[in-house]
């Protein structure tokens, strides 16, 4: 089954912004406000620490969904699936 090209521009995105993250995480500590109240709670060290597992998480999921291992959720078919669900449910409901 071929990796749909919208699947593949997200996964790459992703990774790409993960990976900018990586490259310019000093600068997420020190100039935004989330990192650095991760640096006041944490400490220097743990808050790099997690700015880099976060980014590495990110980067890994972001290749992997552009490569078709990882497949988003097909809304179509949890939406049928659902429906068919709560109509089952509404007619034990109503049934008693």
């Amino acid at each position: 089954m071929p990796i749909p090209q919208h699947q593949i521009l997200m996964g790459v995105g992703i990774a790409s912004i993960c990976l900018t993250g990586l490259a310019r995480s000093r600068w997420l500590l020190t100039k935004t406000l989330k990192g650095q109240a991760l640096v006041n709670r944490y400490g220097e060290t743990t808050a790099r620490n997690v700015i880099w597992l976060l980014c590495l998480l990110g980067t890994a999921f972001g290749l992997l969904l552009a490569s078709g291992v990882v497949r988003p959720i097909a809304w179509s078919i949890c939406h049928s699936k659902l429906t068919r669900c709560t109509d089952d449910v509404v007619e034990a409901f109503e049934s008693g």
